[in-house]
């Protein structure tokens, strides 16, 4: 290594949050439901992972899967 570090990768700003919010929240949620069998809770698992994926946002990698990303968080 010669010391540089490697670039990051480009944002995902957002609109284009929101848009991939509405693209995977019905099969997050069903998701989320399989795992907990509760409506209630998986609808809160959902909420705070969308809260943390928003958060930790600037850590994703905009070439990888999306949806792999959010169900990790939610697992």
């Amino acid at each position: 290594m010669n010391g540089t570090l490697a670039p990051a990768p480009p944002a995902v700003d957002a609109r284009a949050f929101d848009v991939l919010v509405r693209l995977h929240h019905r099969r997050l949620l069903a998701y989320a439901h399989a795992l907990t069998q509760r409506e209630d809770v998986s609808e809160d698992l959902v909420q705070e992972a969308f809260l943390v994926a928003h958060r930790e946002l600037g850590r994703f990698d905009p070439s990888r899967d999306f949806a792999a990303w959010v169900r990790g968080i939610v697992r």
